[in-house]
């Protein structure tokens, strides 16, 4: 009779405990779970989720730039110590902290030479190791891709083609962390890993004269979004090489560089 009791007693406890343990497991378990495994992928929910390990706890590459930047500025203070106290130059094998951060520099760039003239940049460079054949262009490059992909895409829209079999895109000028915007992925590491989808919409200048504003601009493509049209891609030209085309607005200056019209009846 001692034994039934006490098995209804653990069972009544069991039951009013029961709801706490599962509301924790759902609410509180189970989101450090579902969390911990979110940082091994990159995801934007709209698209398929991508593995990436650690990719999330990398520093960008801007952030290491600037951090490198600030170790040579304050270099003659901080002798390549942070402000942890590492030495990042450390280890190179030199005898005065000035040695180890030339060898870390000279080996970073020796690297970066032997990348480029290995396999992940021969669609652009041919496996050359003549630094004169190392053009930005076959590698900074951009598709102004249309949601409806294909003829709408600038390549092939426009009349435009890709640079080179392997190089998909046309070649531009800028970078990152320039004027010319062209922000591309600091550690790329192939032929297509310098392409880049964020640029200037717009570029507009603009003066208020005695006799009246005048003003420039150019769009990244054109007016027109119908393949095979004149005006798909007739402004691009110019927004590559940073060019613009007169901005009007008197009646008189509209009227005549208009090429067609078209009037809307109810």
């Amino acid at each position: 009779m001692v034994g039934d009791t006490g098995w209804r007693r653990n069972g009544w406890i069991a039951l009013f405990i029961l709801p706490s343990m599962i509301g924790m497991l759902l609410f509180v378990i189970g989101p450090i779970v579902a969390s911990a495994v979110l940082t091994l992928f990159e995801w934007d929910l709209l698209t398929d989720p991508e593995f990436i390990g650690l990719g999330n706890f990398v520093p960008p590459g801007d952030v290491a730039l600037e951090d490198l930047r600030h170790l040579l500025e304050v270099f003659d203070t901080q002798r390549g110590k942070g402000v942890s106290g590492l030495d990042f130059f450390g280890g190179a094998g030199g005898t005065t902290p000035e040695e180890n951060r030339d060898l870390s520099l000279l080996r970073s760039l020796a690297s970066a030479l032997d990348l480029l003239a290995g396999d992940a940049f021969a669609p652009a460079f041919n496996h050359s190791t003549n630094q004169q054949n190392y053009r930005w262009g076959r590698l900074h490059r951009i598709v102004f891709e249309h949601v409806l992909g294909g003829p709408f895409d600038i390549p092939p829209g426009g009349g435009l083609s890709d640079l080179a079999p392997g190089l998909p895109g046309i070649p531009r000028a800028g970078g990152f962390g320039t004027v010319d915007v062209g922000a591309h992925d600091v550690r790329a590491a192939d032929a297509n890993g310098f392409m880049f989808n964020h640029a200037p919409a717009r570029r507009f200048i603009g003066s208020l004269d005695a006799s009246g504003p005048t003003a420039e601009e150019v769009i990244p493509g054109g007016t027109s979004g119908v393949p095979g049209s004149p005006f798909q891609a007739d402004q691009l030209r110019l927004w590559l090489t940073n060019h613009y085309h007169p901005w009007f607005y008197r009646p008189g200056d509209v009227a005549r560089d208009t090429r067609g019209g078209e009037i809307l009846k109810p």
